[in-house]
């Protein structure tokens, strides 16, 4: 009887996981995270790809538009100092009324500390927002804001109105014309 010779059992290639990379990322941890989601059942190819794609920040419409920070990385890493009680802070909505210089004078002392420590002043000041406010400060473009300078010039940029003084002689010209009631 002849026997057929078995070949070798072929050496098996390290699985390829396909992946973008930051430059600030540990690529090791990248391919454990795909190799988990993978084990998790979520081994459809548009899968792997969207959830790679969406760690890396991009948005291909597969899903809602992720949102990036308009501050860099290691601003919203910077953490609070222990035992600090995070404040409630006034609101700015962006208003005609609401004076920026008053504002940002208002933050800096509800934040207390913090305001001492550029990268935190900058992390929290979104808190103080709302409305359209809050809506322009998360339409920045990802990691376009890099100090509190800028942020501040950009906040008055976007909402300062000026401030509209009447001096008293000029007050005293003003006349009410006929056809104008008192409130006119």
């Amino acid at each position: 009887m002849l026997q057929r010779a078995v070949p070798p059992p072929a050496q098996q290639e390290p699985e390829r996981v396909p992946g973008l990379v930051n430059r600030r990322q540990d690529t090791y941890q990248v391919v454990v995270q795909a190799r988990q989601d993978n084990y998790e059942g979520h081994n459809n190819i548009a899968n792997v790809v969207e959830n790679l794609l969406a760690r890396s920040g991009f948005n291909m419409g597969l899903r809602t538009p992720n949102f990036r920070s308009a501050l860099f990385e290691y601003v919203l890493m910077t953490e609070l100092p222990r035992n600090w009680k995070f404040p409630k802070f006034t609101k700015f909505a962006g208003e005609t009324n609401e004076s920026t210089v008053e504002h940002i004078s208002r933050y800096l002392i509800e934040a207390g500390d913090i305001a001492n420590n550029e990268n935190l002043k900058m992390k929290y000041f979104a808190s103080s927002l709302t409305k359209n406010a809050f809506t322009w400060f998360t339409t920045h473009p990802p990691n376009s804001i890099h100090c509190w300078t800028q942020l501040k010039k950009a906040f008055h940029g976007q909402f300062y109105m000026g401030q509209c003084k009447i001096s008293l002689k000029e007050l005293a010209c003003v006349r009410r014309r006929t056809h104008e009631s008192i409130n006119d």
